[in-house]
């Protein structure tokens, strides 16, 4: 019995673990207000002034937003989801990507 019990977990631990499969990046709220972050149409988190969050996206074809409360979402693009490490985004709007280097 045992060793049923152990190859069903064996069989299921890897459905569980793909579930993080993809790319993930830092985003960092600059903009000195709350926001909330978007991964397509789906809230990643709410952020407030001086607060990160880790982001993980299941591919690369992902449409990145961020929104003040009450104002329009504005795009922004990581660059290649491979080396982005962390990402700021800024009160002007922009945003500031760095890989794990710092570049």
């Amino acid at each position: 019995m045992t060793k049923y019990v152990a190859a069903l977990a064996l069989l299921l631990l890897p459905a569980a673990a793909s579930a993080e499969v993809g790319f993930a990046f830092t985003v960092e709220n600059a903009t000195g207000a709350p926001i909330k972050v978007y991964a397509n149409d789906t809230s990643k988190c709410d952020l407030a002034p001086g607060a990160s969050c880790r982001i993980t996206v299941p591919s690369e074809d992902t449409a990145f937003f961020y929104a003040k409360a009450g104002a329009q979402r504005i795009a922004f693009s990581p660059g290649n989801l491979e080396a982005i490490d962390r990402c700021t985004l800024n009160a002007d709007g922009s945003v500031h990507c760095v890989d794990p280097n710092g570049r």
